[in-house]
């Protein structure tokens, strides 16, 4: 569901919703960019809960994300990603190991 969309270049626009899978951008078939997986259309998963991990590594998000009120009970990678738009996390919890090493933000980021 979330995968689909993201690999479409389709907007992700979630509410509270339980996602119990891990999303692992790698599995997917996307346009790369100086090294970058890259990411069209905005994501929006707010007030929500990722059971499985989250690996956004080494991704080129083009558009806005926004997870506020979202809950992480594993794992996130966002190590190595580019954020072109506003990130939010606000209120986001993280409840295992948050990885944002060597991300770049080039706009305001709310957390």
């Amino acid at each position: 569901m979330v995968l689909d969309k993201i690999e479409k270049s389709e907007p992700v626009d979630y509410d509270h919703v339980i996602i119990i899978n891990n999303l692992d951008i790698s599995e997917l078939d996307l346009s790369e960019e100086d090294g970058y997986a890259v990411i069209e259309a905005p994501i929006s998963i707010v007030n929500s809960e990722f059971r499985g991990s989250v690996h956004f590594s080494n991704a080129l998000f083009k558009d806005q994300i926004n997870f506020s009120g979202t809950a992480f009970k594993e794992g996130a990678w966002f190590d190595g990603a580019m954020f072109n738009e506003y990130p939010e996390f606000m209120c986001a919890k993280f409840y295992d190991d948050g990885f944002f090493q060597e991300a770049q933000f080039h706009e305001r980021s709310w957390f």
